[in-house]
């Protein structure tokens, strides 16, 4: 008869196969290809094994290979607890390589989640592992992604004095990919500040080094950057032209994150000009593309799109759809950031077309979806305040309208938002009730731009 530690050692071999079997086969396949979305199950079943026999080298590796698969399919919840996995096998590996690459990847992760604070944290632990083994590619990437949240949270000088430092290292050890990523990053923190001859300045000495080394990847975004930025000036038709470049160039190397990316913009410039059906092929394209990828959260954006543009054009029974899809696949995901996103915009949406009850309902979920502490959460929250007020004002509920415009006045004046000086002068104005004008008082523009953001 086999001895109880017979069949322990069996279990163990067994397992220790299992897990290398599946983590030699994550490392043959391609991060796009479908086959993974069939497997992750075993994978995350092997890294479990992994973690019980100590295979502490395997479970590193294989979370390391994994991350950016279900990054991009906002996998957010899986991905962190195996992140967490692969941390305490990195520590009993006593590899603080290891451990500043995990802390990259959950600082990443929790900046997805707009968990600010918790990316910080993440982020400056992985910083002093780093600057302990003098890696200076990885100080360089950790301080980048500081100054990346520096311009999330709107501290700009914060992010400068980030972006400016990891610059200089990445100059000094050659790394020239990450340089154009710096640089791009600087045009973001520029642009945020309205300073847009200095944000088309950096793009403009990224963009050389980028086509020169062919890292058609930053190429493409280097585009996306210059396109909005001379859409901000107004002039379309070259935000087009430079999307369109960037398009031709994604098709060209088959790159289609940027594909789906650049056809959103381009649908969505379409919309803005009233070219509907230019809009309608774009956006769709797109969103098949994000299908193709499993991008969850680009699906999600693109259905509330093409939701809202159906119905501009009258297709109720195709709006509907693609807009309860996109909410379902956000509540799905367990996502607040993202459900937020889409409820704001479809809030936005159906005040503008005067369905009161429905605007209602978004702008409600939004209230009670958001209670973090940081300034991007308490911004969605006064945002949806603010649409109630909309709401309430329309159906001539004026202390209902005022009470909304109050908590949305309060939390923006908190935190510090340009929206405060509009919704204290719409208050001023329903103290007095001289007219009954919602878009007058509201500035539906303005709040549609504010409610758009993320």
């Amino acid at each position: 008869m086999e001895t109880q530690a017979q069949v322990q050692e069996f279990y163990r071999q067994s397992a220790t196969r299992y897990a290398r079997y599946w983590l030699k086969f994550l490392g043959s396949q391609k991060q796009n290809d479908g086959t993974l979305d069939r497997e992750l199950e075993n994978i995350f079943a092997a890294f479990a094994l992994a973690q019980e026999d100590n295979l502490h080298g395997i479970l590193v590796q294989g979370v390391e290979r994994v991350y950016p698969y279900c990054e991009a399919r906002g996998l957010y919840a899986q991905i962190r607890r195996e992140l967490l996995r692969a941390r305490q096998a990195a520590e009993s590996l006593a590899d603080p390589a290891a451990l500043a690459r995990n802390a990259l990847f959950r600082g990443r992760i929790a900046m997805r989640q707009e968990e600010f604070d918790e990316a910080e944290a993440a982020w400056r632990s992985g910083l002093e592992w780093a600057q302990e083994i003098t890696d200076r590619g990885l100080v360089c990437a950790l301080e980048t992604e500081l100054g990346v949240l520096a311009t999330e949270r709107r501290n700009y000088s914060q992010a400068e004095t980030h972006l400016h430092w990891a610059l200089a290292l990445a100059q000094e050890i050659g790394a020239t990919e990450q340089i154009c990523v710096i640089l791009g990053e600087l045009c973001r923190a520029a642009f945020f500040q309205g300073q847009l001859e200095q944000a088309e300045s950096y793009c403009r000495q990224a963009l050389p080094l980028a086509i020169t080394h062919g890292y058609t990847h930053r190429t493409t975004g280097l585009l996306v950057y210059l396109g909005i930025i001379e859409e901000a000036r107004g002039n379309l038709a070259e935000a087009r032209r430079h999307w369109e470049e960037g398009l031709a160039l994604a098709r060209q190397v088959g790159n289609l994150a940027r594909i789906s990316n650049l056809l959103v913009n381009l649908g969505m410039l379409a919309n803005e000009t009233g070219a509907w059906e230019e809009a309608e092929t774009y956006l769709s394209e797109g969103l098949e593309v994000a299908r193709r990828l499993g991008q969850s959260p680009e699906i999600s954006h693109l259905l509330t799109d093409l939701g809202i543009l159906y119905s501009q054009q009258g297709k109720r029974q195709q709006a509907e759809a693609c807009l309860a899809e996109s909410l379902q696949l956000a509540r799905t995901m367990q996502n607040p950031t993202l459900l937020t996103y889409n409820l704001l915009k479809q809030g936005d949406f159906f005040l503008a077309q005067q369905e009161w009850q429905r605007a209602e309902e978004c702008f409600v979920e939004c209230t009670a979806l958001q209670s973090s502490p940081n300034e991007r959460d308490q911004e969605k929250v006064a945002s949806a305040f603010w649409g109630l007020a909309q709401v309430e004002y329309a159906r001539h509920n004026f202390p209902n309208a005022q009470r909304a415009a109050e908590q949305s006045l309060a939390i923006f004046e908190r935190i510090g938002h340009h929206q405060a000086g509009q919704v204290r002068e719409w208050l001023k104005k329903i103290y007095h009730r001289d007219t009954g004008d919602t878009e007058s008082h509201g500035g539906k523009g303005e709040m549609r731009s504010l409610l758009c953001s993320q």
